[in-house]
């Protein structure tokens, strides 16, 4: 198994349930480590056998 590390991704953004929270942008940090099989890309440098970070996010 592979890890994907994503370390200190900071982002601006508007997040919250609460009015106030609504109307201000906040800094949100993430760090992730993100198991995966990522030998099929490493093979054929083809970018369809990598991670899909859209598909990542959805679950």
């Amino acid at each position: 198994m592979d890890i994907v590390f994503i370390k200190e991704l900071c982002i601006e953004t508007v997040i919250g349930i609460y009015d106030w929270e609504r109307k201000i942008k906040q800094f949100v940090c993430i760090d992730l480590e993100l198991g995966t099989d990522i030998s099929n890309a490493s093979n054929s440098d083809v970018i369809d056998d990598t991670v899909d970070y859209k598909a990542v996010s959805r679950h």
